[in-house]
């Protein structure tokens, strides 16, 4: 902000934080590396005190910039964690398939994430906060790839 105020002036930059859309994506990584896979944060924190964490962290950064003057602000979801092709290959319970485990864990994560978002942009004057559905997209192009151009999703 400061940085745009020296470039553009006061006016220009308080129009250019306002008119701008805000596109964050919070947890894939965090999740995989962080929790299920390596499990660092996993002695810390139950599943459902991590989700809260992670969502708490995007609940923090959503404050942060409305207070910067933001006013149209998207989330991401998680995608099916369990179809990423790295999660298919090394699932050891059933080779090549989604980790069943993993897809429950964004889902969760992801209505957390969807309800707060749907509060902030009650409470927070001004704000259009919106959630895309990373998860139903890519899971319905896994179930049926035929419909989005490809012949299979294997």
């Amino acid at each position: 902000m400061e940085r745009l105020r020296r470039a553009r002036g006061e006016a220009a930059a308080r129009h250019i934080i306002a008119g701008a859309l805000y596109i964050f994506s919070i947890g894939a990584s965090d999740f995989l590396q962080n929790y299920l896979v390596f499990p660092v944060r996993g002695y810390s924190f139950t599943p459902p005190e991590y989700e809260a964490y992670l969502v708490g962290a995007a609940e923090a950064a959503v404050h942060a910039v409305h207070g910067l003057g933001a006013r149209a602000v998207t989330f991401a979801g998680l995608p099916p964690l369990g179809c990423l092709p790295l999660e298919r290959a090394v699932n050891l319970q059933s080779p090549g398939d989604c980790n069943g485990m993993y897809n429950m864990a964004a889902v969760s994560f992801n209505r957390r994430l969807e309800g707060m978002l749907g509060r902030l942009g009650r409470e927070l004057p001004g704000a259009r906060v919106a959630y895309v559905d990373q998860y139903g997209l890519l899971s319905a192009m896994i179930a049926r790839p035929w419909e989005y151009g490809f012949e299979n999703s294997a």
